[in-house]
Formats: C-alpha cells, structure tokens, sequence
C-alpha cells in the first residue's frame, strides 16, 4: 500500500517533515508501506506542473496523510477512493507509525470546513499557494 504526504522544502532539516498541505509545496512524498521506502517527487519540473490526479492513479496510492486538506482536494481524494488521514505532527517517522498503528485519525469534510475557516482569507487570491 502506498501513502501520499506532503514533504517540507526545507532541506535544512535534518529528518523529513511534513508541510502543512499538499497546496503549500510542490515536493511530494510517497511511502511504500511494504518496503518501507520513501519516493520523493518535485511536482514542480521544468516550470511546469505534474498532474498531480495521474500521479496519485500512476503510484495507485490508497491514502494520503496532511494536516490540513482544502475543501477541492479533500473532494479530489473522496473521488479518487483515497482514504484521508489528518498528520499528529509534522514529523514524516512519527506519522508513519502512527498511521501503521491505526492511531492517526480521518480527515472528514468537516475538518475542511473548520481548516478554511482559520486559514482561508475571503478570497483565493490572498492565499500564495499552488491550489
């Protein structure tokens, strides 16, 4: 099984950590859950952007763990039969435990809702993300 997990740019950390959503980065993480690998893809490549919906279909990823997920790309994974899983903190180790344990909760439509209330402004164009 494999997981999709927004990675920080931040190459100045010494483990991998988690962005706060996949719209806030463009260096995506997979996990293999059964080698235990972890494949790191720059959505951003020769200024053009990867379609991230094949990627996810091409990499036949069954779960994505975030902390925050926009209402579009919650509705984009509810689509795609991607289970969404909300990260307990930004460490990538601690989640996959977490995850493999089964203690990392689900990330509904209602989490959504609340996470655009707190860090949407009114308009789309305020927000300096890659949505």
């Amino acid at each position: 099984m494999k997981i999709a997990i927004p990675l920080s740019e931040n190459i100045i950390t010494v483990s991998d950590l988690l962005a706060p959503s996949f719209h806030h980065t463009s260096l995506l993480g997979i996990y293999d859950l059964e080698t235990g690998s972890l494949e790191k893809i720059n959505l951003q490549k020769d200024d053009c952007s990867v379609d991230f919906t094949e990627l996810l279909k091409e990499y036949e990823v069954k779960a994505v763990i975030g902390a925050i997920y926009t209402v579009m790309v919650l509705k984009l994974f509810k689509v795609l039969s991607i289970a969404t899983f909300r990260a307990s903190e930004g460490d990538l180790t601690a989640n996959i435990e977490a995850f493999r344990d089964g203690l990392l909760p689900r990330y509904t439509y209602v989490d959504a809702m609340e996470a655009s209330k707190l860090n949407c402004e009114s308009s789309c164009d305020s927000c300096q993300s890659i949505c």
